[in-house]
């Protein structure tokens, strides 16, 4: 008393699995769905639940079938997919055959689509360019970098207002601004206490950078400027233009002394315990983004060297999750769906590939790996883990074995690859 199949091949990446479920199972759910229906039978004349079976049979066939139908699809699906060497990647879309009736076979079927398995080809020695600042790191100063900015989020505020004070790197401006458009007299413009931010590297309007570097507190000054074309004032948007600005008073971050008493505000021991644990820190961090400069390298070369089909729904839903983060991201311009659905496609491809490197190199992700994976999704997006199982299930565990595969693949190809560095200059 077991359930039968064959499997038709569609194209290569979709299946079509037939089943039949033999008259005993057949007679089994469909005497089971008479006993849950009539226990929720509500028949005007009949109390609830003790309407009896040959009135219910009569009455509420629809609903028995529907019930019984369904069973027996999940049953025989679950208990085929036991026996098959496929990797389904889509929902299973099952269709009836042929009639259900008691005492009779019932035949079902089942469309899913499926990764082919691909015997992925030149994936060693792959020559991988990178800039020179990924030879040579200076994790010294990468340790400094990361200290100054724990310094600054424990910095004071300081407010300067003498005339004698003037502008310093790293000091925020507060300016009585007005903007102008070339060839307008009167200001577009004008803001009371506008901030500026003087930093290393400017990004708003960086003209006025070198202008106000040592600027007295009440100097006035006029700079010619390019206002970028993602100016929050549409009226300024990617036009010539000036600024005439006025400085009012200077604020200045006071940070505090890098000792152990530092180190122990920010959870160490003392200095040398952050410094350590810091640099741990920035070299996993350096490692990582190395390896996610080669991806597109790696990518590209993969899919040119390998040709294979992927599903379509697969495709399709990743589409759906770009053009959704599009929409979410406002400042940014939208692709045409033609070029959302390259990019969908060539992500999927390129996951799917390095699915198979994985295979191939038999790269296995243990329980350790994955409780890293998602701890670490935890603490970088603030999130209750336990919420997201209840909401999606295996689907969340998939994605999180997906990740730590991908991140393992990435750093196995690098191994194997051939790697050389040149200056941007270059």
């Amino acid at each position: 008393m077991t359930f039968t199949s064959s499997i038709e091949e569609i194209n290569q990446t979709r299946r079509l699995i037939k089943i039949t479920a033999p008259l005993e199972i057949v007679n089994q759910a469909y005497q089971e769905a008479v006993t849950s229906v009539r226990e929720k039978a509500d028949i005007k004349g009949f109390r609830k639940g003790k309407v009896p079976e040959q009135v219910v049979r009569k009455f509420l066939q629809e609903d028995i079938l529907k019930k019984a139908v369904n069973e027996v699809m999940n049953n025989g699906y679950n208990a085929i997919l036991k026996t098959l060497d496929l990797q389904i990647v889509s929902k299973p879309e099952a269709n009836p055959e042929s009639p259900f009736e008691e005492n009779k076979n019932f035949d079902f079927s089942i469309l899913v689509d499926i990764n082919p398995v691909i015997e992925m080809q030149n994936y060693k020695d792959i020559e991988i360019k990178l800039d020179e600042k990924w030879n040579v790191p200076n994790f010294d100063k990468m340790v400094d970098d990361e200290i100054d900015r724990f310094a600054v989020y424990r910095s004071t505020v300081q407010t300067l207002e003498s005339e004698e004070d003037t502008v310093q790197l790293n000091d925020a401006a507060v300016l009585s601004t007005l903007y102008f458009i070339d060839g307008q007299e009167n200001a577009v413009k004008t803001l009371m206490d506008d901030i500026y931010y003087v930093a290393p590297k400017p990004i708003y309007l960086p003209e006025l950078q070198e202008h106000l570097l040592n600027a007295k507190i009440g100097e006035t000054k006029t700079v010619s400027v390019k206002f970028q074309s993602d100016n929050s004032d549409k009226n300024l948007a990617d036009k010539n233009g000036s600024v005439r600005f006025t400085i009012t008073k200077i604020q200045r971050l006071l940070k505090p002394t890098i000792d152990d008493s530092f180190a122990e505000k920010i959870g160490y021991k003392n200095i040398e315990e952050a410094r350590f644990a810091i640099l741990q820190s920035v070299q996993t961090r350096f490692e990582n983004e190395k390896l996610d400069a080669c991806f597109e390298q790696f990518s590209t070369h993969l899919l040119n060297q390998n040709q294979f089909e992927v599903a379509e729904s697969l495709v399709e839903s990743t589409q759906q999750k770009m053009e959704n983060q599009y929409k979410q991201e406002k400042n940014k311009e939208k692709p045409s769906a033609e070029k959302i659905r390259e990019e969908a496609l060539k992500q999927v491809k390129t996951i799917i590939a390095f699915g198979h490197i994985a295979r191939q190199e038999n790269i296995q992700v243990s329980e350790q790996e994955m409780i890293h994976e998602m701890t670490q999704f935890k603490k970088e997006n603030n999130v209750d883990l336990h919420t997201l199982f209840k909401k999606q299930g295996r689907v969340l565990l998939d994605e999180f074995k997906g990740r730590v595969i991908i991140d393992k693949v990435l750093k196995r190809l690098y191994e194997l690859a051939q790697v050389s560095y040149a200056s941007s200059e270059s």
